[in-house]
């Protein structure tokens, strides 16, 4: 009887344990459904991929066997600030894109084709329309930083056309692609847009760099004037309708770019961050313009000057 009361209370123990070991992998990966977990998990295999390819080439053992993936954020706000594509706590080092690896190999990857900036319609506005503009726009010494910002209340990624499976997120990257390859909701290949739920393959140039991508997994979609800094701008006190058309505006807020360049960018505005590629100058702050412009935003005079200098790079 001693014997089988022992080891209940040896088992009761080890299950104790192995609850609180789950538990504190949960908060430690601040992991709140199923959809973090499958992040999780294709964090730590892109981790755990690169360390064993650093190790093979270096001869020596840099994995991180640990259960914590990369660098972490502890609040929404931050993650805004990181990724304005997926309501996630998992943030890692990003492994080098195709291009990089080009680079790296010697190999020059020209475009073949104009960059998702100029698809947007706000592009073909001219310099001088764009000036005209932007001297119309309200100044304000300094944006509102008392906004409560709160990403729930922007409801992005809305979905399109009836279909459950397709998203403004993935018409975004089919509108801004060329040669898009998509997928039914049984992944096989279909060219009907109404039945895709996801994008297989494709060309995409980011505009923010230059880079050419193939990979759709490789890709985020940028608010061209963050959701953050909007709501700083003026649009805190919009209805929750108006703020999710602003968010899933196709025609002149979302712009197809790398997760490396979206992530620098984070909710800067003109004159925090430019793209890095200097010919995408000018057509950045024509869409920048067109958006604060239609949606009533303001400005101040250090985004202003940063824009008007933007503008000068313009051929016409």
């Amino acid at each position: 009887m001693k014997g089988m009361l022992k080891r209940f209370i040896t088992s009761a123990v080890m299950l104790l344990i192995v609850f609180g070991m789950i538990v504190g992998f949960i908060q430690l990966n601040h992991i709140k459904n199923v959809s973090d977990f499958i992040h999780y998990g294709r964090a730590k295999g892109a981790e755990w991929s690169k360390c064993i390819n650093d190790s093979l080439t270096s001869g020596e053992l840099k994995c991180n066997l640990g259960l914590k993936v990369g660098n972490y954020i502890e609040s929404q706000e931050q993650a805004d600030d990181i990724n304005n594509n997926y309501d996630t706590h998992l943030v890692y080092e990003q492994q080098k894109t195709p291009s990089e690896i080009n680079k790296d190999l010697g190999l020059n990857v020209e475009s073949a084709y104009d960059s998702s900036l100029q698809k947007m319609s706000a592009t073909g506005m001219s310099k001088e329309a764009a000036e005209k503009m932007l001297n119309s726009i309200n100044i304000v010494d300094k944006y509102n930083e008392s906004a409560r910002y709160n990403r729930k209340e922007w409801k992005h990624w809305s979905a399109q056309n009836g279909n459950t499976c397709w998203n403004t997120r993935e018409q975004a990257i089919y509108n801004q692609g060329k040669d898009v390859v998509l997928l039914d909701k049984n992944k096989k290949e279909t060219t009907d847009i109404n039945k895709a739920c996801s994008i297989k393959s494709g060309t995409w140039v980011d505009p923010y760099s230059g880079e050419t991508f193939t990979n759709p997994g490789d890709l985020d979609v940028d608010h061209t004037v963050p959701l953050k800094a909007a709501a700083k701008m003026g649009a805190q006190e919009w209805s929750e309708e108006q703020k999710e058309i602003f968010a899933n505006d196709l025609n002149s807020v979302l712009v197809v770019t790398s997760a490396k360049q979206n992530r620098a960018k984070g909710a800067k505005t003109p004159s925090e961050w430019m793209p890095e590629k200097e010919e995408s100058h000018c057509d950045y702050a024509k869409i920048y313009i067109e958006i604060v412009n239609k949606y009533k935003l303001n400005l101040t005079q250090a985004d202003k000057d940063a824009l008007a200098k933007a503008l000068t790079t313009c051929k016409v």
